[in-house]
């Protein structure tokens, strides 16, 4: 699997570094910082190195992200990012589709309505190896020192707690994003044992280094 940097967002003020695992509510964290915080930086992998990005790896700051339960979050990402997609359309979801059906178009507009189909193929295609919303979490964080690793599953304390280590704590967030599938059902109805049991295996780092159990024992 490619070695691909994690997204990440900093503030030196606020003497933190915040690694952004995708399909983890970052918009709704991004916003807060956005709209509180005068020096916040956000940097993607296609970003030219920050000039201040060398002093944030050399300070102590809070480091922090957050991750989620690897088969709410493929779902997410699949409805999200595949789902409804139009393959012949010149756009990022449609090169995501064709990618990971490797130009066959039958099973690019497939995969675009089944989402066992989409998994059976994930494993073997670039999206897997490569692409921020599909790849294995623990790819992302990989040799990154972490002080919190927060769970999705409790979004709202979470965001608490983060802000009030940040600088934040009399912040009183409006969170802007509250993802349908945090209830569990819209993964659950899209879920079944075969597709459960690829996941585990295609996720299974994070399952273990972030102790997540299948939904189905």
């Amino acid at each position: 699997m490619r070695n691909r940097s994690c997204p990440l967002s900093f503030s030196c003020n606020h003497s933190f570094v915040w690694y952004r695992v995708a399909k983890t509510g970052t918009r709704s964290i991004n916003q807060i910082f956005e709209e509180e915080i005068d020096d916040y930086v956000y940097l993607t992998r296609f970003s030219a190195r920050h000039p201040q990005e060398r002093k944030v790896f050399n300070i102590d700051h809070f480091a922090f992200t957050i991750v989620r339960n690897p088969w709410s979050r493929s779902w997410s990402a699949w409805n999200n990012k595949i789902k409804g997609c139009d393959p012949n359309a010149d756009n990022v979801g449609a090169r995501r589709v064709m990618s990971l059906a490797r130009g066959d178009l039958g099973l690019a507009r497939s995969v675009t309505e089944s989402y066992p189909l989409f998994v059976q193929h994930l494993g073997a295609s670039r999206l897997f190896q490569g692409d921020v919303h599909f790849m294995p979490q623990t790819s992302l964080l990989d040799g990154r020192r972490l002080d919190h690793i927060g769970r999705f599953e409790r979004y709202a304390a979470e965001v608490e707690h983060i802000l009030g280590r940040v600088g934040l704590a009399d912040c009183e967030p409006k969170i802007p994003h509250i993802n349908i599938s945090l209830d569990g059902g819209a993964f659950l109805n899209n879920l079944d044992n075969e597709t459960a049991r690829i996941l585990r295996d295609l996720y299974r780092h994070d399952v273990e280094r972030f102790n997540y159990r299948s939904p189905f024992g």
